[in-house]
């Protein structure tokens, strides 16, 4: 009897060693995400802590997994200029851009550059951590004329 529960325990140990070795292999190599990320403004909201204005048109909002497996989201919409400030005054450190737009900014955010151009000196910023969801948003707003403004986020989780 004591023979058997030997045996059990050696074969249970060895089973249990190639398991643990298994699922070793090709850790570092990370997973492709499998399910389809909801693009709702609802969902951004929730996933960003960013709620979107009421009213404004039906905004254009991407998302995609980067090479962690993150989602990133892409917004874009128009709003009134109190619309697009009270967006970024949400998201924080909503500050003028002296220095416009890079190039850098504009391919990550999606930004035709004749946005840019018409939009002149008329560009503000705003970049935040939201705690609550470990997310980091940021946003650049457009003031094509005095009454309206182009919003453009981009929000993705913070590597851990």
């Amino acid at each position: 009897m004591r023979r058997r529960v030997c045996m059990r325990t050696t074969a249970a140990g060895l089973l249990l060693s190639l398991l643990v070795g298994g699922c070793a292999v090709g850790g570092d190599e990370p997973k492709e995400p499998t399910t389809e990320i909801d693009t709702s403004p609802k969902a951004f909201t929730e996933y960003s802590g960013v709620p979107l204005p009421e009213g404004i048109k039906e905004p254009d909002i991407t998302a995609e997994y980067d090479d962690q497996g993150n989602v990133v989201y892409n917004v874009l919409f128009s709003a009134t200029s109190q619309q697009a400030e009270k967006v970024c005054e949400e998201v924080g450190n909503w500050l003028p851009r002296s220095q416009g737009v890079s190039e850098e900014e504009r391919e990550k955010l999606g930004i035709d550059a004749d946005a840019v151009t018409a939009a002149g000196d008329n560009v503000r910023g705003c970049s935040a951590v939201d705690q609550e969801t470990g997310t980091h948003t940021e946003g650049i707003v457009l003031y094509p004329d005095d009454d309206s403004a182009d919003v453009y986020l981009i929000t993705h989780t913070l590597g851990r």
